[in-house]
């Protein structure tokens, strides 16, 4: 049995709803997290390479795979070490493409941050710095192959160019800053900077220069144009490359290492909102019914948690005619969302990337860095670590244009853990370890895995070994709980509720290896011959000898004893 610290979550939860005539002179603030997911996908970053008087032209072009690069190649790097075959090792630099980003009318960017994870660094302190780039550009699908190792398509973002054999930057790399120019790649003046320092899992630029671009941009409907490099103090030194994972990298059910773009931000427009405070232990669920919107509205959800606690799955679904809710299924949403009614229902679950028992994880991932063999050739295995610590292995389906799915239902409620591996380079490739949780949605669904473990309980020999009927112990205490929480005082006493007693002494049985008595008894039975008594046996026994010695004890202290008559003399008694 795998055991971790499981926080539950503890914050602020909160709602508001937007019309373009609404008018708040007191608008509460949200925070919205934009990264590529199921609810956003207008992010792309390209990879570019090259020195830095475009001298180094096929220097590739890099959308649509795991990672992407600052800094200069060392001599060191290459496998075998050598040195450089131009006599230049190339620069690396990342252009981030946001569109799509939408705020309500009359919002305000109080704070802006670039959060980017790390694949890969040296054990060196570096110098990151954020330009709004000047130009916009296409991202591009990897080249006339779409596989990032073949010649650009016309138009496609390239090292010296804007658009390949349309439009070159104004120095190579989108290396010429200047304001006022129209020839410039960027603003003279980055908008951020950041210290990558050895054992950094982050990197996080932010600042009120990027808070006022991210403003200006989204309330003018255009994307938002950054780009990453390294101080050129640190460009020209060989060996500073670091390694952040892209836009596109892993599995899209778990983002977390993909760059994000956090704003927090209020808005005039603001016509009602309403906080909660909530506080829900670990895998279970508070549904807040009926929060009265506007209707054809826009809305926002922030959760504020407190330090040390996490996140939750927050999920909507509109409440109909007559307050119907039951008729429409929970979703989870994106930072800002339309409702078509008044009313929503809103449900909490203490729990990262929920998946309710009997229902399938899905996760897709694309990669395009594709050099040992065809892409429908190649092998994607994914692990998926249980709550008890047993591993199950399923392999992806190829979906074409360099897409893997995998679809895999867990059996066991709890925190899953996960990981996949192929070999689409020749070293091969393992990631990092996604994470969610599978909760009890359906009490139908729990019923029927109770009925599947006693099944597999049964069928458990005596003389097996003792790990596997300790997992089995645990799968029962989760799965027991589970349907007692979806329990209430009637359901529990009705007849389908002694129907789930029997089923849960049923299991008892088999795991013990004996009958379970319904009811079990207050006193256990007494031990058989041979038997070691319970504790309880041996708690009795003692009790009783205890009462008997003190029966006993005035007849012990007089037997014998001798007294002095008055005269004297003794006597015995």
């Amino acid at each position: 049995m795998l055991v971790a610290d499981e926080p539950g979550i503890c914050g602020l939860l909160r709602v508001s709803w937007f019309t373009d005539d609404g008018a708040n002179s007191e608008c509460r603030s949200h925070v919205s997290t934009y990264v590529n997911g199921p609810h956003y996908s207008g992010m792309e970053d390209n990879d570019l390479r090259g020195f830095l008087d475009g001298g180094f032209v096929w220097g590739w072009n890099q959308p649509s795979q795991a990672h992407v690069n600052l800094g200069r190649l060392s001599p060191d790097s290459r496998v075998p070490a050598c040195p450089p075959k131009y006599g230049e090792e190339e620069l690396f630099r990342i252009i981030q493409r946001w569109e799509g980003i939408r705020l309500p009318s009359g919002s305000t960017v109080l704070d802006a941050r670039l959060v980017l994870t790390v694949e890969r660094a040296p054990e060196l302190p570096l110098r990151i710095m954020l330009y709004a780039m000047q130009k916009d550009w296409n991202p591009g699908g990897g080249g006339t192959e779409r596989n990032n190792v073949s010649p650009p398509k016309r138009g496609e973002v390239w090292w010296n160019d804007v658009g390949f054999r349309e439009r070159a930057w104004g120095l190579p790399g989108a290396g010429f800053a200047a304001r006022g120019n129209p020839d410039a790649d960027t603003d003279e003046v980055p908008l951020a900077d950041a210290t990558y320092r050895p054992g950094n899992e982050k990197v996080v630029l932010g600042s009120e220069e990027l808070a006022r671009y991210a403003k200006a941009r989204i309330a003018d409907g255009k994307p938002l144009l950054f780009l990453l490099k390294l101080s050129d103090y640190h460009e020209d030194i060989p060996g500073t490359e670091i390694d952040f994972y892209s836009g596109n990298y892993g599995s899209s059910h778990c983002v977390s290492q993909r760059p994000q773009l956090v704003l927090e931000w209020t808005s005039g427009a603001e016509c009602g909102s309403r906080d909660e405070r909530v506080r829900i232990e670990y895998g279970r669920t508070r549904v807040i019914p009926q929060i009265e919107v506007r209707e054809n509205a826009q809305c926002a959800i922030s959760f504020f948690p407190e330090a040390g606690y996490d996140v939750p799955t927050i999920e909507v679904r509109e409440v109909g005619e007559a307050g119907r809710s039951d008729l429409t299924d929970w979703s989870t949403v994106g930072p800002l969302f339309v409702t078509e009614g008044g009313l929503l229902d809103l449900r909490i679950t203490a729990a990262r990337n929920r998946v309710s028992l009997g229902e399938a994880f899905h996760a897709e991932l694309r990669d395009t860095w594709v050099a040992t063999a065809p892409p429908e050739e190649q092998s994607v295995l994914w692990t998926f670590v249980a709550p008890s610590g047993s591993e199950q292995v399923a392999e992806a389906s190829y979906k074409g244009d360099f897409r893997w799915a995998v679809a895999f239902v867990p059996d066991e409620i709890g925190p899953w853990r996960y990981h996949w591996r192929h070999r689409f380079i020749s070293e091969g490739f393992n990631s990092p370890v996604g994470r969610f949780d599978v909760v009890a949605g359906n009490l139908e669904v729990v019923i029927d895995r109770l009925r599947r473990l006693a099944a597999e309980v049964e069928a458990t020999a005596p003389g097996d070994d003792p790990d596997v009927i300790e997992v089995q112990r645990g799968r029962f205490y989760r799965l027991q709980r589970a349907a007692l929480l979806l329990q209430d005082p009637r359901s529990f006493r009705s007849e389908s509720g002694i129907a789930l007693r029997q089923l849960h002494n049923r299991i008892r049985s088999s795991l013990s290896g004996r009958p379970v008595p319904d009811p079990i008894p207050l006193v256990s039975s007494p031990p058989a011959i041979g038997e070691r008594p319970k504790r309880a046996g041996w708690v009795l026994a003692a009790r009783r000898a205890i009462r008997r010695a003190r029966r006993l004890a005035p007849k012990v202290l007089n037997y014998g004893r001798v007294n002095m008559d008055r005269s004297g003399g003794e006597r015995t008694l």
